[in-house]
């Protein structure tokens, strides 16, 4: 093991006062729970970077809730089906005297439900996108206060 210390061809060991971990007698903190080791203080640069990954994963997830929150989505998720069933109800009533008159305006239907299709569909992978990237924004945010030891056992 060449990253472990030796002293005279023995590892230095010691475990966790916290959580009993066994660690490098050299850890400046507890890789399972954390915990500070030897007074080892937290990196500024690093929790400021975490500050800021969490906060901007929580905006993305935030803009995620809204885009599926959004009136207009909604309106167009509530109407697809009513929009499909115009079309199939206008184009079977396309024959005979106005016959026409219906296929134009089965058309709109037509155009009316691939729009609402296309825009749900659009802002579906935007908040699945977000969601993600903010999720793993997150995650990696609150791992690199985990690993400063400004989380233990999941609390601040």
């Amino acid at each position: 093991m060449a990253d472990k210390k030796q002293v005279g061809g023995i590892v230095q060991m010691s475990k966790c006062p916290e959580c009993g971990q066994e660690l490098l007698s050299t850890a400046q903190c507890c890789s399972n729970c954390g915990f500070r080791l030897n007074g080892s203080r937290p990196n500024k640069q690093t929790l400021r970077k975490a500050y800021i990954e969490i906060g901007i994963s929580v905006f993305l997830i935030i803009v995620a809730i809204l885009f599926v929150t959004q009136n207009e989505f909604l309106n167009y998720i509530s109407n697809i089906s009513y929009y499909a069933e115009q079309y199939d109800e206008t184009i079977s009533r396309s024959t005979g005297f106005l016959g026409a008159n219906y296929a134009c305006l089965a058309s709109r239907w037509k155009e009316m439900y691939e729009e609402a299709v296309k825009y749900v569909a659009l802002h579906s992978t935007y908040t699945v996108i977000l969601s993600i990237v903010g999720g793993v924004g997150l995650y990696k945010g609150l791992k690199k206060l985990k690993n400063e030891g400004k989380i233990t056992n999941g609390t601040y």
